[in-house]
């Protein structure tokens, strides 16, 4: 947690030095500078699209608070569920502090000066909500397999992939991303959701202890590395 946190601080000084964009810097933009993957979405404004992945993001917070508030293992699940969101965090805000892409609504869409004005407008890359809520469906899917290993999971992962898929596309018709802000988010967002949970738990790095002396209660985590 200690490199997220690091990471994390280090993402928020390089952010201090990015400008808002000015007009001058948004004339200039060309949409054949763009890649012929992305170029398509350039100049695309999409507000109930936004909406939908907003509340696409929300559900995917819900799933493994749903899942395993009432596990067993709760505690334990809730540290590793702590740590993944902030290394898909830190991770996430790292490449939108070092890399400076507009946004597709910049490319002369219908948004508002307001949003058009503001440093949002150059972390397109990449995709906070597809790595979040990609991060959230596999290591949820992930700590189910786990826990039912006897069980054929491939629905469980065949589920949280699609949902990922279809939620984070949102963002491209939303015109807040490209199709490679969103492939790369769902990838950081993959490899965390199902790194940390497997690395952590495949060698028994966290332990939770509670226990009750004398009427004290006592609770302590340890967490190996």
């Amino acid at each position: 947690m200690a490199g997220s946190a690091a990471t994390l601080a280090t993402a928020y000084s390089i952010d201090q030095n990015k400008t808002e964009p000015t007009n001058t810097d948004l004339q200039a933009l060309n949409k054949e500078d763009i890649n012929s993957f992305d170029r398509r979405w350039a100049g695309t404004w999409n507000p109930e699209a936004r909406r939908i992945s907003d509340a696409a993001l929300l559900g995917a917070y819900a799933v493994p608070l749903g899942l395993f508030s009432t596990h067993k293992d709760y505690k334990t699940i809730a540290l590793l569920y702590l740590e993944t969101q902030l290394v898909t965090l830190s991770g996430t805000n790292l490449a939108k502090a070092m890399v400076d892409r507009y946004r597709p609504y910049a490319y002369g869409s219908d948004a508002p000066d307001s949003r058009l004005y503001e440093k949002d407008t150059k972390r397109s890359f990449f995709s906070g909500h597809a790595a979040h809520i990609t991060s959230n469906l596999i290591f949820s899917a992930k700590v189910w397999s786990d826990y039912h290993p006897d069980q054929d999971n491939t629905w469980v992962w065949t589920a949280a992939i699609t949902a990922s898929a279809l939620a984070s596309w949102q963002r491209v018709r939303a015109g807040w991303h490209y199709p490679s802000d969103v492939i790369a988010g769902m990838l950081w967002g993959g490899l965390v959701g199902w790194g940390v949970p497997e690395w952590k738990m495949s060698n028994n790095n966290i332990r939770y202890h509670f226990s009750i002396h004398s009427g004290t209660i006592s609770s302590n985590i340890f967490y190996y590395f």
